[in-house]
């Protein structure tokens, strides 16, 4: 599991940060709008186009993510999302060749655990008052979640090695900032590509197993933006994310 983790986390750290062309020095508020579609496209190091896949997205009446259709070369998954009173994900059910898949989520206060159809042990992620941290364990994986500005995921560590960081944009609008701060995390477990779908603001860097990224605005135009992350190293562009509002 820790080892699927931490794919689910590269693939989709490749895919929702930017930087602001924004002139006005002032922090802005963020956007709380809703994404209506996503294009992800990622190359290899090369260069080369290897994968496009759609996302198609509905809310319910309070603005949270009620379904996902997500759709590439593999074919089609889709995934209903539900909610307990507090606005908080209950259940999260995707279906792929006619097989579901449940993940299921209890509260107890500030706590959580995170049960997956066919998986044994339980996720357990235990809330630290003192720095808003959560903790997260299965017995065998563990680690560290770190929260910065407006809930925004800025680090996380697995069994104290660091495995992603990032500089935050404050001025840059976030994308689904309605969904509970633990839902970025939580989703992750389903399917890789959607990690910073629910992140609050965007990146101008980021560090990941050893190797830092830039992440560019390319164009912002209305109803639409297109993003681009480049390894700072290699200059080649690893990914790209069109938002359609």
């Amino acid at each position: 599991m820790k080892k699927y983790i931490l794919s689910v986390i590269i693939v989709s750290t490749l895919s929702l940060v930017s930087c602001s062309k924004d002139d006005d020095a002032t922090p802005q508020q963020e956007t709380l709008g809703n994404a209506k579609k996503v294009i992800l496209n990622t190359f290899s190091e090369q260069g080369n186009l290897t994968t496009t896949t759609l996302y198609e997205f509905s809310y319910n009446e309070n603005s949270l993510l009620s379904a996902m259709k997500i759709s590439n070369v593999d074919g089609v998954k889709n995934r209903t999302i539900n909610y307990n009173p507090d606005k908080k994900v209950s259940q999260i059910t995707q279906t792929f060749n006619n097989v579901a898949k449940i993940l299921s989520v209890t509260y107890s206060g500030e706590n959580a655990t995170v049960s997956i159809s066919g998986q044994n042990e339980p996720y357990g992620l235990t809330y630290n008052t003192t720095n808003g941290t959560y903790n997260y364990s299965n017995g065998t994986d563990s680690g560290t979640l770190t929260y910065g500005e407006n809930q925004n995921l800025i680090g996380i560590s697995s069994n104290n090695i660091s495995v992603f960081s990032k500089t935050i944009v404050p001025s840059i609008r976030g994308i689904y900032a309605n969904q509970d701060k633990l839902f970025a995390f939580i989703s992750s477990f389903l399917s890789n590509g959607d990690f910073l779908f629910f992140d609050r603001n965007a990146a101008s860097t980021l560090f990941y197993s050893g190797e830092n990224y830039s992440i560019t605005n390319e164009s912002e135009n209305g109803s639409l933006t297109y993003y681009a992350m480049i390894n700072t190293n290699t200059q080649v562009k690893i990914a790209d994310v069109i938002i359609i509002y």
